[in-house]
C-alpha cells in the first residue's frame, strides 16, 4: 500500500512539473545577441568576483573562448543542417577553425543587426563570406 502513495505521489508530481514546463516558452538559444557579443567582448558579470588585474584577464580570455566555441557550434550545426559539413563543401579547401571563428566574432561584434538571433547571424556571415546555406 506504501509503494502505491509513493507510485502515485510521483506521478503526480510528475504530472504537474511537466504541466508547469509545458506553459513556459521552450528557449531556442541559450545566449542571446547582446549576450554573446559581452563574452566575444571578455565582459562578464563575474569580473568583479576577482580582485587582481591578471584574474579580470584570465576571465576575459576565457569568456572569449567560450563565445568562439559556441558560435562554431552553431556554424557546425548549420553547415549539418544544410549537408554542407562532408569535407567543406562551402569553405573554402584549407580554411582553419581560427579563421572561421575569428570572421563569426567580427560578424557578431560589428554587426548592426536589428533582431534576430546568434544562430540567423551565424547563418547569414557563412552565406555572405563563403557561400554557405
Amino acid at each position: 500500500m506504501a509503494l502505491r502513495m509513493i507510485a502515485l505521489g510521483a506521478l503526480a508530481a510528475a504530472a504537474a512539473a511537466g504541466a508547469a514546463a509545458a506553459a513556459q516558452p521552450a528557449r531556442a538559444e541559450f545566449f542571446g545577441v547582446e549576450e554573446m557579443r559581452a563574452l566575444c567582448r571578455g565582459e562578464t558579470d563575474d569580473a568583479r568576483q576577482f580582485r587582481t588585474d591578471a584574474g579580470h584577464r584570465l576571465l576575459a580570455q576565457v569568456s572569449r573562448e567560450r563565445c568562439r566555441m559556441y558560435l562554431l557550434g552553431l556554424a557546425e550545426g548549420r553547415l549539418r543542417r544544410t549537408g554542407q559539413d562532408g569535407g567543406g563543401r562551402c569553405l573554402p579547401a584549407g580554411t582553419t577553425e581560427a579563421e572561421v571563428a575569428d570572421f563569426l566574432v567580427g560578424a557578431l561584434v560589428e554587426g548592426h543587426e536589428a533582431g534576430g538571433s546568434v544562430d540567423e547571424i551565424v547563418g547569414e556571415a557563412l552565406r555572405a563570406r563563403y557561400g554557405c546555406g
